[in-house]
């Protein structure tokens, strides 16, 4: 209604500027579907407003609303959670819905969306925009689960309760699948301090980190290595268990960080911790001066698709690590762990950072000797049938130059001086390597050795050098090695 000079200015401007303010309005305060918008000429004496030009009327009905608490939930391990929340749905506990939440860990959206009441339409429409707002902040990734509560009896009126859980969760950009979702009912009394719940999950998955030190002169030739024992024999738990003084090992485990599933999005609280590790791992150094390369190491799948779609989200997950640590490497490289042994650790994907340091070429380059059982061959015990007892002094002892012949040292021969005198000839001296076959280096290095094992008479005349491959046993301590047992040498 318009009074005094604007009079003039007719009523298709004054009809716009009504629009206009309505349309302004409709976030807050959604428009009947059957909304009529009209303009007169007359302000009416009960609506003046003193020296203004006109004044707007809106004309309300009153309508009933339901509100609907939100709940939000992460977990690597959903069944065990849907079990217990089904446990408190059927206790005579008269715990409060927000305070069991509260202590399984999760906690309620800021928000609490309002339904017209019996449907499943949004009383507002910034109700969707602020839920998605509340759920992105929390940073929970997409809902995987979910459960609609109410008290109701009617299945009429449960169904409505569980659509409008749907519609909270198609506002968030996610789909929960059918077998995923369930409807339970919940006593009055515990629903503060809405009618209606929701409690959506946002299921975890684990991705083990460890850390991989091993010296080559190849970094990539050293990748390429373990990224085909991985495909062709396979990580084992036994390879990646922490070493110890009797057993050291050049794998060490960085710890577990959370993914959402099927994401390359961390779980906010597992990645600061992850992060807070990791920087204590460096103990004041910068992550740039870390070179390494990253290996994703996915399980199988029940199919070919299936298999490829489980590393390709190894490998995003594992440049999500590489932004994280801030480490100088490649582009992460993934390979699905050979599917006929079991897959390590409970975390569908193994992440190694491969940290390669040089070897020091020269009189100071190690070489080691193999151990090896010295169970008696065809279980005899004692005389020449059995194999020789290993020397460790020896095999911390050798140690070639830059020719590849081995060092004769004082502590070499005083090692060899009592393998000597244990009476036990070596028959036969194998160069072990995993791809079955050896570099001349590698071959002149044994022959050298093998030399002076006749020259001090701890070897056979007729001894000699043969090249094969590493049993089960011997692999696992090559690959824990860090490479460095590998054309290590078994003396027999």
């Amino acid at each position: 209604a318009s009074q005094g000079d604007v009079l003039e200015e007719g009523t298709v401007l004054a009809g716009a500027r009504l629009q206009s303010l309505t349309n302004l309005l409709s976030p807050v305060s959604q428009p009947a579907a059957d909304l009529q918008l009209l303009t007169v000429s007359e302000v009416p004496p009960s609506l003046a407003a003193g020296e203004v030009d006109g004044a707007v009327v809106y004309f309300t009905k009153a309508v009933t609303t339901v509100c609907h608490a939100v709940y939000r939930l992460v977990a690597d391990n959903p069944d065990a959670v849907g079990e217990r929340i089904e446990e408190y749905l059927q206790s005579d506990s008269d715990e409060s819905l927000p305070s069991f939440i509260q202590a399984i860990g999760g906690a309620a959206l800021p928000v609490t969306p309002r339904f017209i009441d019996g449907g499943v339409e949004y009383f507002s429409a910034s109700e969707a925009a602020q839920l998605d707002a509340a759920w992105d902040l929390a940073g929970d990734g997409s809902v995987t689960h979910a459960m609609g509560l109410s008290a109701e009896d009617d299945e009429a009126a449960q169904a409505v309760t569980g659509q409008q859980t749907q519609k909270i969760i198609q506002s968030l950009g996610s789909a929960v699948p059918e077998d995923d979702f369930r409807y339970r009912s919940i006593a009055a009394s515990r629903l503060k301090p809405c009618a209606k719940a929701s409690i959506l999950l946002a299921a975890l998955q684990c991705n083990e980190v460890y850390l991989f030190r091993a010296q080559t002169r190849s970094a990539d030739t050293l990748v390429e290595e373990l990224v085909k024992f991985i495909g062709d024999s396979g990580l084992t738990s036994e390879i990646l268990k922490p070493g110890s003084s009797e057993q050291p090992s050049s794998v060490s485990t960085l710890g577990r960080v959370a993914f959402h599933r099927n994401s390359s999005d961390f779980e906010k609280a597992s990645r600061n911790q992850f992060h807070i590790n990791w920087q204590s791992q460096l103990a004041g150094n910068p992550a740039a001066s870390v070179k390494g390369h990253f290996i994703a190491v996915a399980r199988s799948g029940a199919s070919e698709a299936e298999t490829a779609g489980n590393r390709e989200l190894a490998q995003k997950q594992a440049q999500a690590l590489r932004a994280l640590m801030g480490v100088s490497t490649p582009v992460p490289v993934a390979v699905t762990n050979n599917p006929e042994v079991d897959f390590p650790g409970d975390c569908p994907v193994i992440t190694l950072l491969v940290v390669p340091t040089a070897i020091r070429v020269g009189i100071t380059q190690g070489f080691m000797v193999m151990p090896q059982s010295t169970q008696p061959e065809g279980g005899r015990r004692g005389g020449r049938g059995r194999q020789p007892a290993l020397n460790m002094a020896l095999a911390e002892s050798v140690r070639y130059d830059v020719n590849n012949a081995v060092v004769r040292d004082e502590a070499f021969e005083a090692a060899l001086q009592r393998l000597a005198a244990a009476d036990q000839p070596v028959t036969k001296l194998e160069l072990v390597a995993l791809e079955g076959a050896a570099d001349d280096a590698s071959v002149a290095r044994a022959e050298s050795l093998l030399a002076a094992l006749r020259e001090a008479g701890a070897a056979e005349e007729g001894a000699a050098v043969v090249v094969r491959k590493p049993d089960a046993r011997e692999t696992r301590e090559i690959i824990r090695s860090g490479f460095s047992l590998n054309r290590g040498i078994v003396l027999r």
